[in-house]
C-alpha cells in the first residue's frame, strides 16, 4: 500500500487533467473536418454593356387588330405592373404587348414605338397584327452582356470559378422566358441561353487549363433565401493570384435586364437605380469556396434627350465679275445677286460671258433641287407701251437642237441668242456641265441649254412663253441633307447684227424645294 499525501493527489490530479484537455484537443484537431478559409476576391466588377432597366406595363383596356394607339394601365394589382406610366418608353423602342401582340404580318417582328402621347397612351408605328386584351403586358426589353472582372489571391489547384446573377420569375420557366422580370419576382431573366452557353466564355490563362470555353449554365438556383443563374468555369492546374475577365452573353444572345422593383417593403423611383448584387466565388474541387466577393449592379431608366430641329433651306446667290467660269473669261464685270447687265452690246456675232455662283443649304432628309426657269425669252418695249414688240430668242444651239430639255454644244459665233451652262463645284448632282462631251454636246467645247419659260410667273405678260416650255428645269440637287453644296451658273448671250435696236431683258426665277 502506497501513501499518497494530500499535496501530491492534488499535483497528480492536475497532470491528469491537463493530460486529458491535451488528448482531446489532438484527437479534434486530426480527426475534425478542415475548416476551409474564406478569402476575398479583389479588384471585382460587373460592367453591364447596357444598364437601362427594361420596362412592363400592362395594357389598359382592349385594343382591337389595326389598333395603332394604345392605353396602359396606371395603378397595381399588388405588384404589378411594375411600370405605371410611359415616362420609362421612348420613340422607336420595340414593344411586345399580349401574347401575339406584334406588329407585321408574318408575326416575327415586335411593335415599335412612334410617339408618347402622355404618360398613359403611346401611338405605335404599324398597328397591331392582333388585338390585345385588358391586362395583357407590354414588354420593352433591354437586354446587356455581363463583363466581369476579378483578381484572386489564393492559389487553388483543380478549381472552379462560379458566379451567381439574380435570377427573377416566380419559376424556373418565367426566368428565362426571355421576357423582363420585375414587381416583387424582380431580376435578370436567362433569355433562353442554353445549358452550354456558346454565347458566353470562361475566362482564359492564369496558368491553368480551363476545361471548357464555355461555361456551363444552371438556371433558376435558391442559394440561401434568394434565386441565382448559375454560372460555373472548371479548370485544372494551379490557379495562382491573377486578374481574371469573364463575359456572360455576347452582341446575339444575352440576358435580359430587370424591370423596376416593387415589394412590399420596397417601390421603385424613377431616376434611382435598384441594386442588384452578383457573387463570384473561386472554389476548390470540392466546391469549398475559398475567396468569393460580392459586387453590386445597379439599372436604372435612360435619359431620353430630345429637341427639335426646325426644317431649313437656304439659297444664296452671288455675282461672279472676274476670272474664267465655264472656261471662259467673264466679260461682264458688274453681275450682282440680282442682276446680269451685259450693258450696250457694241460687238455682234461674239459671245458674251457672264456668271452668278448659288449656294443651296438645308437639313432635309431627302436633300433638295433646285430649279431654273424664265418668265420670257429676251424681249423689248419698243413702243414704251409696256407691251413687248420683239424678242432676242433663245439659243437653238450649232446643230439647231437645244432646248430647255436638251443640251446641245454652242461654240459657233454665228449662233445667235441667250442660253445657260453650269460648272459644278461641290453639288451632289447636277444634269450636265458646259465640258459636257455626251449626247448633242459630242465634240463640242461649250455645252448648254435654253432656260425653261414659266408663263403663270408674269401672266400679264402676253407674248410670255411663246414656246410653251412650261417646266421649270432642275440644276442642281442632292438626296440627302447638304451643307454649302454650290454651282456657277453661266450665262451666255450672242446678238446677230440684224437684232432691233432697243433694250431687251427677261427675268429668271430660281427655286428651291426641301424633300423633308
Amino acid at each position: 500500500m502506497i501513501y499518497i499525501s494530500k499535496t501530491n493527489r492534488f499535483i497528480y490530479k492536475s497532470i491528469l487533467v491537463v493530460f486529458i484537455f491535451f488528448q482531446a484537443s489532438y484527437l479534434f484537431l486530426v480527426k475534425a473536418p478542415k475548416v476551409v478559409d474564406s478569402g476575398n476576391l479583389y479588384s471585382a466588377s460587373d460592367t453591364l454593356s447596357n444598364s437601362r432597366l427594361s420596362y412592363y406595363g400592362k395594357v389598359n383596356g382592349v385594343h382591337t387588330a389595326g389598333a395603332t394607339s394604345v392605353a396602359i394601365k396606371t395603378s397595381r394589382s399588388s405588384y404589378l405592373p411594375p411600370d405605371i406610366n410611359t415616362n420609362h418608353l421612348f420613340p422607336l423602342d420595340d414593344l411586345s404587348l399580349g401574347p401575339n401582340g406584334y406588329c407585321d404580318t408574318s408575326g416575327t417582328t415586335n411593335c415599335q414605338v412612334s410617339t408618347i402621347q402622355d404618360t398613359s397612351n403611346l401611338t405605335l408605328v404599324k398597328g397591331l397584327r392582333v388585338g390585345v386584351s385588358d391586362d395583357d403586358p407590354i414588354y420593352a426589353t433591354q437586354s446587356a452582356v455581363h463583363s466581369l472582372a476579378f483578381t484572386t489571391q489564393t492559389s487553388v489547384v483543380d478549381g472552379n470559378v462560379r458566379v451567381y446573377i439574380p435570377a427573377g420569375g416566380s419559376s424556373s420557366g418565367t426566368s428565362q422566358d426571355g421576357a423582363p422580370d420585375g414587381g416583387d419576382n424582380s431580376g435578370f431573366d436567362l433569355n433562353g441561353l442554353t445549358t452550354v452557353d456558346s454565347h458566353s466564355l470562361c475566362p482564359t490563362g492564369g496558368g491553368v487549363s480551363w476545361t471548357s470555353v464555355t461555361p456551363t449554365i444552371t438556371a433558376y438556383q435558391l442559394v440561401g433565401s434568394t434565386y441565382y443563374h448559375q454560372f460555373d468555369c472548371a479548370y485544372t492546374g494551379t490557379l495562382s493570384t491573377t486578374a481574371l475577365t469573364m463575359t456572360i452573353g455576347d452582341t446575339t444572345g444575352k440576358m435580359v435586364n430587370p424591370a423596376p422593383k416593387v415589394t412590399a417593403s420596397y417601390t421603385h423611383a424613377q431616376g434611382t437605380a435598384d441594386s442588384y448584387n452578383v457573387r463570384i466565388l473561386l472554389q476548390d474541387g470540392s466546391t469549398n469556396t475559398i475567396d468569393d466577393v460580392i459586387v453590386t449592379v445597379s439599372p436604372i431608366e435612360a435619359v431620353l434627350v430630345s429637341a427639335t430641329v426646325n426644317p431649313s433651306l437656304t439659297l444664296v446667290i452671288a455675282g461672279q465679275n472676274s476670272g474664267t467660269i465655264c472656261n471662259q473669261t467673264l466679260d461682264v464685270t458688274g453681275s450682282t445677286a440680282y442682276s446680269i447687265p451685259f450693258g450696250d452690246v457694241t460687238q455682234t456675232d461674239t459671245f458674251l460671258d457672264a456668271a452668278q455662283k448659288i449656294t443651296v443649304s438645308t437639313n432635309a432628309t431627302s436633300g433638295y433641287y433646285l430649279k431654273v426657269a424664265e418668265d420670257d425669252e429676251m424681249s423689248a418695249d419698243l413702243n414704251g407701251d409696256g407691251t413687248p414688240e420683239t424678242t432676242l430668242a433663245d439659243t437653238i444651239g450649232d446643230d439647231g437642237d437645244c432646248t430647255h430639255t436638251v443640251i446641245d454644244d454652242w461654240d459657233d459665233t454665228s449662233t445667235n441668242g441667250f442660253g445657260y451652262s453650269i460648272e459644278n463645284i461641290n453639288a451632289d448632282s447636277v444634269p450636265f456641265e458646259y465640258s459636257t462631251t455626251s449626247d448633242g454636246c459630242a465634240g463640242g467645247t461649250y455645252c448648254a441649254k435654253n432656260f425653261a419659260c414659266v408663263d403663270y410667273l408674269n401672266p400679264s405678260n402676253p407674248t410670255a412663253c411663246a414656246t410653251d416650255d412650261s417646266s421649270a428645269q432642275t440644276i442642281a440637287s442632292s438626296s440627302t441633307v447638304a451643307s454649302s453644296e454650290q454651282i456657277y451658273v453661266c450665262y451666255r448671250l450672242n446678238v446677230s447684227a440684224i437684232q432691233e435696236a432697243g433694250y431687251y431683258q427677261t427675268r429668271v426665277y430660281y427655286t428651291a424645294y426641301g424633300t423633308f
